[in-house]
């Protein structure tokens, strides 16, 4: 891996609702996006040259302000006997508590004051040749909508290809544009504060603060704790009406893994780029996360390291 990189934090507040969740490599997507526009094709293609090694800039999902997820660990790691059910819904960990290791102490949604609200709509598709739903085909579909608190957003950057004022320029042009599906009609609209400096410790523990690809990671790993999924991606910006907008398939590591390694380290990052998922040859997606230290002093945990 390259040169050190610098860690921020900024905190969004939405002004309207979102109807994709925000996610680190859909955001980087969209980042690049508006890299495109705002300083021309060219920049964007020469911060992408050594992206595959050098990345010049990694985003995290969103999550509410002063928290991060529970890491991604197996029940009994919480002791015997206890409510699964109960730990189950306690995702949220206050940023100290998780910096600390007191995993113990996540919450649930219902237990912290700024929540999450979803609400489902009801639409229809529109023949706009008779302005009318067919009736041989009507298909009624819910639009989910997420009422948002002010989230917390991280990012890897790299200043001596990207600047932060650049990054908060692209940044704010999103806000401006609205993030992720149905931003034409209003969705996923902010307000983006300013940048935070982090520093954080060398450890042996750490959690993926987005989706990533494991495989291939040259890291030296002990242990790692992940649920999987799939991402199936769409292209975005001026692909996203071409007749081949879905990407391939890439099967990636879910936010808030745990990943222990060999020995005390300052690694920043974790994962690769990905490239060969779409049609279009210069495709690219964010396969990477940052990677948040914390303690750990459990007795299960420290017996299986």
């Amino acid at each position: 891996m390259g040169r050190k990189m610098k860690l921020l934090k900024t905190t969004i507040t939405p002004t309207s609702s979102f109807a994709t969740l925000l996610k680190g490599d859909t955001l980087w997507g969209q980042i690049c996006w508006a890299i495109r526009y705002r300083y021309g094709e060219a920049r964007l293609e020469d911060l992408l040259v050594n992206y595959d090694k050098d990345p010049f800039l990694i985003a995290s999902d969103g999550f509410l302000s002063g928290f991060l997820p529970k890491p991604c660990l197996p029940l009994s790691f919480f002791g015997k006997n206890i409510d699964k059910k109960a730990i189950r819904k306690k995702i949220w960990l206050k940023a100290d508590d998780f910096a600390e290791g007191k995993f113990q102490n996540a919450l649930a949604g219902d237990e912290i004051e700024s929540k999450i609200k979803q609400n489902a709509t009801m639409k229809n598709s529109i023949n706009y040749a008779t302005f009318t739903t067919d009736a041989d085909e009507f298909a009624p579909f819910a639009l989910i909508e997420t009422t948002l608190p002010p989230l917390d957003i991280y990012f890897l950057i790299d200043e001596n290809a990207f600047s932060q004022e650049e990054l908060k320029a692209v940044m704010h042009d999103i806000g401006e544009c609205g993030y992720g599906k149905k931003a034409s009609i209003g969705k996923g609209r902010f307000k983006i504060d300013k940048f935070e400096n982090l520093n954080t410790p060398a450890s042996k523990i750490f959690m993926a603060l987005s989706p990533f690809v494991l495989q291939g990671s040259d890291l030296a790993i002990k242990k790692c704790f992940y649920e999987s999924f799939t991402r199936f991606g769409k292209h975005g910006g001026d692909l996203a009406s071409s007749s081949d907008v879905t990407k391939k398939p890439v099967l990636m590591a879910q936010t808030s893994a745990l990943i222990a390694l060999e020995d005390k380290s300052n690694i920043q990052f974790i994962g690769k780029s990905i490239r060969g998922a779409s049609t279009h040859k210069k495709s690219v997606q964010q396969g990477y996360a940052i990677l948040m230290p914390t303690k750990w002093s459990g007795n299960e945990l420290c017996k299986a390291l």
